[in-house]
């Protein structure tokens, strides 16, 4: 803005002259000859030609109106004393150049000392002809502003002006007035002694440069902004901190597409009934030495009406932001009816560091689709929420929040605009409780995250209704809490897990969870499960008004496990559904009493503690509220698994779903010799006889009529007291057809195993071959041309062909392998399809007649591979939020990265030795996220560790800073050789995976496990010498440093300008870094957010340390394999244990494509097949709709339950169908390792046996 006003004055430095000697004071008034000298120049009348009032013509007097005309130039000249005769004054309808100096200024003032004893200044333009161009520099206004003439010093109307070192004082009212589009760039000026404001705009949508402004004995001693003629600011305008106040008057309105920015240090104060609307966009970015305020002018709660931030429908309005910011005194109701300082609608707004205190009522109001982010931000004072949400349905993001003294400390959450949320939400553990009132439901296909930490209290008749999936996963240290207001059993309705038998609510988790006081609802339960499941562990149901837990109708594959269920009114567990095949599993718990449960029948008699309902598998049961068996514990229920070999097969009575069904005890071994029988919902079941050694026993299943089968299986019971946990799969019975297939009894359309690739994984640039198996069913020789295409994982998809067989003959009934070379482009999952066509070969004579009718003319076909095998993540159920904690603990530039960080370690290489060593650790722990697959997988990683010679102390470096950093470098080499070591097993525990060789995908898992291990120790060292040498710096005096922002986006510019300079890249390269690897880094630093990253040195130090500890410890001790349970479990199974336990998702993107000729909208079914109870599956978006030949990604998450069979691979298919028919599928397995003994060294292993 100075130098906006600088130009100006430029502009007019030729026009200084000489001086009276009597102008040299700065008040002249204070002289006691001024009032009476006399004058040299007489003025009245209009000015009509450019005019120099000169030093030698002062004083000047004008005894009646002048009107400089429209053109016309008028130009004072430093020291010119001008005075007025009461009623006289000075229009300006061309251009005024006033432009004094310090030593010499000029006055313009009264003939007598009377405030508003004369008319003053006016510039004055039109809306055609609007003026520019005049400027006052080192002059004084006073005494004008008659009350006829807008009682002003200055009034500009239609004009602008640019006004430097200056001052406006005595005036009739206002020290300067800007009218109708009246425009003044004001700096390093003062106003006093005006009856009015020192500077008011009635027209707000003008945008006023000004700055270093004082203020004295007005009136108001702020700059006023009304709008007395339109409330929108167009474009973009700034509210400059000028050292004195803003006060509006008006009701001014940012435009939608114009933005008003608030410089730090800015108050606005607003009069009752006032407030500012944000149409556009409001960036008030204040800093913690310059805040932000807006207040009002009266001190009392709701004086004015507040901020209100506003979009409209169809018309989202974004990028509003405020930090540093104070708002206080606002919610006047009649704008908002949500008495809220800051009250935002349909838009969008990031709040940081900012205060909200002593609203009408709450201190921030979202009503519909108001999607605000507040970080680090106090609310006191508000009488009454501290921040109210009358939209469950959009999402906010809440960080470190505090509330003190509000009429209720938290967040309020309302339905009032919305209750249903669809897609993906979170509610984030912002530091304050909310509080519910209405009940808000997650949609069908939606899934909302519920933070650890999570406080929730629920207002009477208020309840979670849950048709899709609910995650709420604590910790030890943050668990999450579903409660009442009310504080009473029944004061709340509960969460309801409310499905459909089509789309039941499956995949919820709740773990390090308390839901209490609740079950007023119609089925009176903590926790209500219809049409769904939930996995409930290591949580609290407790003094709900009813039931803990209540199991209505399809609740199969709920669990409870390692939780405490106690003083429900009613049942501690009921499941009201008897049949065999709908036991809710609930082992390992406290149900209140050492003894037990008490139960409906005799299967635990002397049990005392809450009540479990029949068809509750509760044993084995904890004796003590504290004992933990660890999460991979077994059950006594058996476990029942289905694999059916095919799930489409003609509906023609003879074709056979044959199913393997597998018994194991709770344990995961087999159960030989007992009976399990196959249940479907249609067709003619033939059962198979005891099972065998392996716990094995097929039976199959035929139908005469087209449709779905719904399979699942029983155990003859010994006993009341023996439950089995039987899965679902569901089967396809097709209409019958006349047509020879070639590749014939195909799991499902899309899944044909007679189609393979090899080798596998498939990867980029390796040679690979395709073959597949053909079968001639005819009685004929027949000849066969045929196609082979691939495509990335996916359904619907336009295969490109890679390869083509013509001519092949295959005799009658026989069969003849095909192959095409092909190197993959890229690396990953591939569907494979084969189009064939076939015709029978001339004059070949007919052999035995065909079991079916076959077309005598030919025929034509296609099939396809379209299958995935994803390896079981390993990590614990914290492992990968504290591995990414790590990660970003690191940085993407890292505060060592800035030049600053060598004043912690002088030496040049020693620093950037560091620094590349954290970043290293930092990727590896994000590498251990994922799974790209190798297929080196024969082969057994080994750690390699750098050696690198170490520092000596010298005059740079002290003996106790040049060990702490050779112990530190020698750490760090620790974690990035066992790093390497374990990501590179993971990525051959993939390959293996994908290749299906369950030998080495376990002995690959074992490794991953050690050399994790083994990182986890290494990051324990280096938390460890992290502290030691923080503790060295200390020692030594050596003061904190900070490194801003700033000092990052510098580095970032060297990065970008120059790229790493030597020393960096020799450090980089003595750990083994390639050059691709180094210009990666440089990247990823320059992509870096500098603000994040900011910050204390000391504290990064600490705050790396903890994480690395923190991880360390989860890597150290990993729980993936189960154990026997040991002491305080009553019941518990003998026995070595088969389990294995996958905590994280298994995350599966596939592409999906309509094929179609018109735009469809495709349906995503998710086809259970080999699924423990309590796994779930979800596809996210479930519908899709298409143009023709479109595709989008979808995602496949594969959520696991309880634990499961070592040495097995849960499996499902996702189908996709658009007006009820077929397109295509993926079936989808994963990986379930075996435990297999490593210890890091190299060895031949035998083959693990598949289970």
């Amino acid at each position: 803005m100075k130098a906006l006003l600088a130009l100006g004055f430029v502009m007019v430095a030729g026009i200084v002259g000489q001086m009276p000697a009597y102008a040299t004071r700065a008040d002249a008034r204070q002289d006691a000859d001024w009032v009476s000298q006399p004058a040299n120049t007489i003025i009245s009348g209009d000015i009509t030609t450019d005019t120099t009032w000169t030093g030698a013509g002062s004083p000047y007097e004008v005894t009646a109106p002048v009107n400089v005309l429209a053109g016309v130039t008028l130009t004072v000249q430093p020291g010119v004393m001008v005075r007025f005769n009461n009623s006289a004054g000075l229009v300006v309808r061309g251009r005024l150049l006033a432009v004094g100096t310090a030593a010499a200024p000029i006055v313009f003032t009264g003939v007598s000392a009377t405030p508003g004893g004369w008319r003053g200044i006016q510039i004055i333009g039109t809306a055609d002809a609007p003026l520019a161009g005049s400027l006052f520099d080192y002059v004084t206004v006073e005494y004008g502003g008659l009350a006829v003439s807008n009682g002003a010093n200055l009034y500009l109307e239609y004009a602008a002006a640019t006004i430097g070192h200056s001052t406006f004082r005595h005036g009739g009212n206002h020290g300067v007035l800007g009218g109708r589009q009246g425009l003044a760039h004001i700096s390093d000026s003062t106003f006093s002694n005006n009856p009015g404001y020192a500077l008011f705009f009635s027209d707000a949508t003008v945008n006023p440069a000004l700055g270093s402004l004082t203020a004295t004995g007005n009136g108001t001693d702020a700059v006023g902004l009304a709008t007395s003629f339109t409330t929108d600011l167009n474009g973009d305008h700034v509210w400059e901190r000028t050292g004195i106040p803003y006060i509006v008057t008006g009701l001014p309105a940012i435009a939608s597409g114009a933005t008003l920015s608030v410089e730090p240090g800015v108050e606005v104060q607003f009069m009752p009934n006032t407030g500012l609307t944000a149409h556009g966009v409001l960036r008030a970015l204040g800093a913690p030495g310059q805040p932000i305020t807006f207040t009002g002018t009266t001190k009392t709660p709701g004086s004015w009406r507040g901020i209100l931030i506003q979009g409209a429908a169809g018309a989202f309005n974004d990028g509003s932001t405020l930090s540093n910011v104070t708002v206080e005194y606002g919610g006047f109701d009649l704008v908002t009816g949500g008495n809220g300082n800051l009250f935002v609608e349909r838009a969008a707004i990031t709040v940081t560091q900012s205060f909200f205190q002593h609203g009408g009522k709450h201190g921030l109001v979202g009503a519909a689709n108001a999607a605000v982010q507040i970080a680090d931000s106090h609310f006191t004072g508000n009488p009454g929420y501290a921040l109210l949400f009358q939209d469950a349905a959009t999402d906010v993001g809440l960080s470190g929040l505090t509330a003190t003294g509000n009429g209720v400390d938290a967040v309020g959450l309302t339905t009032g605009f919305g209750a249903n949320l669809t897609g993906a939400h979170r509610w984030e553990a912002g530091g304050l409780p909310y509080i519910v009132n209405g009940i808000p439901t997650v949609a069908a296909g939606a899934t909302l995250t519920v933070d650890p930490g999570m406080e929730l209290r629920f207002e009477s008749n208020s309840g979670l209704t849950v048709q899709g999936r609910l995650l709420a996963i604590g910790t030890p240290a943050q668990p999450i809490s579903f409660t009442g207001t009310g504080m009473t059993p029944g004061s709340w309705r509960g969460i309801n897990f409310a499905g459909t038998l089509q789309a039941p609510a499956a995949g919820s988790i709740l773990r390090h969870v308390t839901v209490a006081y609740g079950g007023s609802g119609s089925a009176g339960g903590n926790v209500t499960v219809v049409n769904g499941q939930v996995a409930i562990e290591q949580s609290i149901l407790r003094d709900g008004g009813a039931d803990g837990l209540y199991a209505g109708l399809n609740a199969a594959g709920t669990t409870v496990e390692r939780s405490q269920i106690i003083g429900n009114g009613g049942y501690g567990i009921r499941n009201i559904d008897t049949r065999p095949t709908r036991v809710i599993v609930a082992t390992n718990n406290w149900w209140g009493a050492n003894s037990g449960p008490t139960v409906d029948n005799e299967c635990n008699p002397g049990g005392t503690g809450s009540r479990a309902s029949v068809n509750v598998a509760f044993s084995p049961f904890l004796t003590s509220p504290d004992a933990d068996p660890g999460p991979v514990a077994p059950g006594d229920a058996r476990l029942l698994a289905l694999t059916p070999e095919r799930w489409f097969a003609p509906a023609d009575g003879l074709s056979r779903v044959v199913v393997k069904i597998t018994l194991r005890d709770g344990t995961g071994q087999a159960l030989p010799g007992r009976q399990v029988r196959l249940q479907s919902s249609q067709g003619t079941v033939v059962d198979g006889g005891l099972t065998d050694v392996q716990g094995r026993s097929f039976a199959y299943v035929t139908s005469t009529s087209a449709g779905d089968a719904e399979l699942s299986a029983t155990l003859d019971l010994q006993n009341t007291c023996e439950f089995a946990r039987s899965p679902l799969a569901l089967v396809t019975f097709t209409p019958p057809s006349d047509e020879s297939n070639l590749l014939p009894d195909a799991a499902a359309p899309y899944l044909n195993n007679q189609i393979e690739a090899e080798p596998l994984p498939l990867v980029r640039g390796v040679p690979t071959v395709l073959r597949a198996r053909l079968t001639n069913p005819n009685p004929f020789p027949i000849t066969v041309d045929a196609t082979f295409g691939v495509f990335q994982l996916g359904i619907g998809l336009t295969f490109g062909p890679v390869g083509e067989v013509n001519g092949v003959v295959i005799p009658a009934n026989s069969e003849r392998v095909i192959q095409v070379p092909w190197t993959p482009v890229i690396s990953g999952h591939y569907c494979i399809e084969l189009r064939y066509a076939w015709q029978p070969v001339p004059g070949a004579s007919a052999g035995a007649a065909p079991a079916r009718a076959v077309s005598q003319g030919g025929g034509s076909g296609r099939q396809l591979r379209n299958f995935n095998v994803a390896p079981g993540p390993l990590a614990g159920p914290q492992g990968k939020p504290s591995l990414d904690k790590a990660a970003k603990a690191t940085g993407a530039v890292g505060k060592l990265g800035a030049d600053k960080g060598a004043l912690f370690i002088p030496k040049v290489l020693a620093h950037f030795l560091v620094r590349w060593q954290l970043k290293k650790a930092g990727e590896i722990s994000q590498s251990l996220g994922g799974d790209p697959p190798r297929q080196d997988y024969r082969t057994i990683a080994l750690p390699e560790k750098p050696t690198i010679p170490p520092f000596e102390p010298d005059d740079q470096l002290s003996a106790a800073r040049a060990a702490a950093i050779n112990a530190l470098i020698d750490a760090l080499l620790d974690v990035q050789a066992n790093g390497d070591a374990a990501v590179i097993s993971l990525d051959r525990y993939g390959g293996a995976t994908v290749a299906g060789d369950l030998q080495w995908a376990s002995q690959q898992a074992a490794a991953l496990i050690y050399y994790e291990q083994q990182l986890g120790a290494a990051m324990i060292t280096v938390a460890d010498r992290l502290d030691a040498f923080r503790q060295v710096l200390q020692d030594e005096g050596v003061a904190d440093v900070i490194v801003t922002a700033d000092d990052l986006r510098a580095y970032q510019e060297r990065l970008r300008s120059e790229g790493f300079s030597a020393a960096e890249i020799a450090a980089a390269q003595m750990l083994g870094w390639s050059a691709d690897a180094i210009e990666a880094d440089r990247q990823a630093s320059l992509a870096a957010d500098p603000v994040a990253e900011a910050g204390s040195l000391m504290d990064y130090l600490a705050t790396t340390a903890a994480t690395y500890r923190e991880a360390g410890d989860l890597l150290r001790n990993p729980v993936t394999f189960g154990a026997p349970a040991g002491g305080a479990i009553h019941g518990a199974g003998a026995g070595a244990s088969n389990l294995i336990r996958i905590f994280e998702p298994v995350n599966v993107p596939i592409q999906v494509a309509n094929p179609l000729a018109e735009a469809a909208t495709i349906d995503l079914r998710v086809r259970p097949l080999d699924l423990l109870p309590d796994w779930s599956v979800t596809v996210t978006p479930a519908t899709v709709t298409l143009e023709p030949g479109a595709q989008t990604t979808v995602t496949v998450s594969i959520r696991a339950g309880t634990a499961a069979v070592q040495g097995t691979q849960p499996l499902v298919a996702i189908e996709g169908s658009a007006n009820g028919q077929l397109i295509d599928g993926v079936a989808v397995a994963v990986m379930l390792p075996q435990e297999v003994f490593f210890d890091g060294r190299f060895r031949l292993y035998l083959p693990a046996v598949a289970r």
